[in-house]
């Protein structure tokens, strides 16, 4: 075992101790198989409650220093968030670990029997045709819809950041300026949506974004299933086929790309420049 794999094995275990520590505390017993989050951040499982039944328990784990802020607490603050299918928070607690230099913060929310259109296991893509009928469809626009109509200050992102990636892809060659700003879930790939009752699962990241930004980021995590992509398209043509939405593509595009320079998404960067391609403004124009 090397060093990395004996330190990812011991956080493990801390996550563990973590989610252990958070059922007692909520009056909870652990009752399904813990599954970790994106570089063993969080832990969640489903879990048995004396008043609320069968829950489920997530632990999501940050140093200090980053332990704050809107995705911090982005599933309490998504309570406010109306007409949407989105999981229920029943409660809450924080505890730090000084010996781990790291706060805790764990969240108990109603259970979701659906499974993640991508199948789950941490997939967030799809690449095989899923079965989702008309309704399903016309269920998601009418969330988003809901979600777009939210009051809020919180941020998905930002003017300076969309400008700079934009500009460090692709130069001058397009507009960064964003018109509409509206409320986005902000992170809608296919993990992140169940069939099939459509639920939205994972409102840390929800906030401000520019319109068009939920659906731009499903349309780039369907690209490896082009049928699925067309569709994403065709469904939401309203708003991608839009200055404001092609923006989104763009933004959603270079944050999915910085993230392959790092290891994830090497099946997406060839069809996410094979599709920023065909919207970039063609050179000398």
């Amino acid at each position: 075992m090397t060093t990395h794999e004996a330190a990812d094995e011991q956080f493990r275990a801390f996550m563990h101790e973590n989610l252990a520590h958070a059922a007692a505390v909520l009056s909870a017993e652990v009752a399904g198989e813990p599954v970790f989050g994106w570089y063993l951040r969080s832990i969640g499982s489903r879990v048995e409650h004396a008043d609320h039944g069968t829950c489920w328990l997530r632990v999501h784990s940050e140093p200090f220093a980053t332990a704050s802020g809107d995705t911090w607490t982005g599933t309490a603050d998504a309570e406010g968030i109306a007409d949407v299918a989105k999981p229920e928070l029943l409660a809450a607690h924080e505890w730090d670990e000084e010996s781990y230099g790291r706060r805790q913060r764990a969240e108990l929310t109603t259970f979701v029997a659906e499974q993640p259109v991508s199948g789950g296991s941490g997939e967030d893509m799809v690449t095989a045709p899923p079965d989702l009928p008309g309704q399903w469809w016309s269920h998601l626009r009418r969330n988003l819809d809901s979600v777009a109509e939210t009051v809020t200050t919180r941020q998905r992102t930002t003017q300076e950041v969309i400008t700079r990636r934009l500009r460090v892809f692709w130069g001058d060659r397009v507009p960064s300026d964003v018109e509409n700003w509206v409320c986005a879930h902000g992170d809608l790939h296919w993990g992140n949506i169940t069939a099939p009752n459509l639920v939205l699962l994972d409102w840390e990241h929800w906030g401000l974004a520019p319109r068009g930004y939920d659906a731009a980021t499903l349309l780039c995590h369907s690209l490896l299933h082009p049928p699925t992509a067309q569709r994403v398209m065709d469904q939401f043509s309203q708003v991608l086929d839009t200055p404001d939405g092609r923006v989104s593509q763009l933004a959603v595009a270079a944050r999915i790309l910085l993230r392959a320079e790092h290891g994830e998404y090497g099946a997406l960067v060839q069809p996410l420049h094979d599709h920023i391609s065909k919207i970039l403004p063609r050179r000398g124009r």
